[in-house]
């Protein structure tokens, strides 16, 4: 489970203060798995696919950004297996980020 936030500091605060907005994107997908929002702001991917690519899109609510904030929530993905709850989907509960891409369309 994851949220993104936004913020239009000159120098974003990375140690939790500072001027975050929460963004909830309009349109949201996955190539594997099922996208949810969860508490309002959360997104949750559920289904079995470790690895995969998220799409997220729509309006944001600041101009102009100047930083991005990715805050992770452990979640229990398979409560079966009476493991704890983790941040990521892989076999170790680890959650791997290898890119984002942010495109500005007219």
């Amino acid at each position: 489970m994851f949220e993104l936030a936004l913020t239009t500091d000159a120098v974003p605060n990375t140690s939790g203060g500072g001027n975050w907005t929460p963004w909830v994107p309009a349109t949201h997908s996955s190539t594997t798995t099922t996208l949810t929002l969860s508490g309002g702001t959360k997104i949750l991917s559920t289904g079995t696919a470790p690895s995969t690519s998220y799409t997220l899109r729509g309006t944001l609510p600041v101009q102009p950004v100047t930083g991005l904030r990715l805050t992770l929530y452990p979640y229990d993905y398979n409560t079966a297996d009476a493991l704890p709850a983790t941040l990521g989907r892989a076999f170790n509960g680890n959650f791997v980020l290898s890119e984002i891409k942010a495109t500005n369309f007219p």
